[in-house]
């Protein structure tokens, strides 16, 4: 394996977090060393279809870059999930979709760790990112 990185990110393909996703990934040192899968929704495809697109993606990370870390963000106010009756409810449902798709990365790619992020909006350029156990 000629191309390593320690970690990959599944995340919102949300233009709205790129900066702080950014200086994110920057505070860990990892900007320009890690795999990064976005798309709508971030852990929500992997969360509701545990073989598709984004457990392929994470399987080619591993077996090309040879990651260790798996970092599985969802961010709250996500189009593609529509809206909910409550922030609770909405908080509820990013980390049932995180705790999932973390289950999911265990059961499938072994001698990984995994991460769970949930991004809080604060304004439409300002972001928390929250590690949840």
């Amino acid at each position: 394996m000629s191309h390593h990185c320690t970690h990959a990110l599944v995340r919102c393909m949300d233009f709205r977090l790129e900066k702080a996703i950014h200086e994110y990934l920057a505070s860990k040192g990892l900007v320009g060393t890690i795999d990064i899968i976005s798309l709508a929704g971030g852990v929500k495809e992997l969360a509701e279809n545990p073989d598709g697109f984004v457990a392929g993606q994470l399987a080619a990370s591993k077996r090309l870059h040879n990651i260790e870390t798996v970092v599985l963000m969802n961010h709250i106010d996500c189009g593609a999930y529509g809206s909910f009756e409550s922030s609770e409810a909405e908080r509820a449902k990013h980390e049932a979709d995180l705790e999932t798709a973390k289950q999911t990365v265990l059961q499938k790619i072994a001698g990984v760790t995994v991460v769970k992020i949930l991004a809080g909006k604060v304004s439409d350029t300002e972001w928390t990112f929250e590690e949840l156990n």
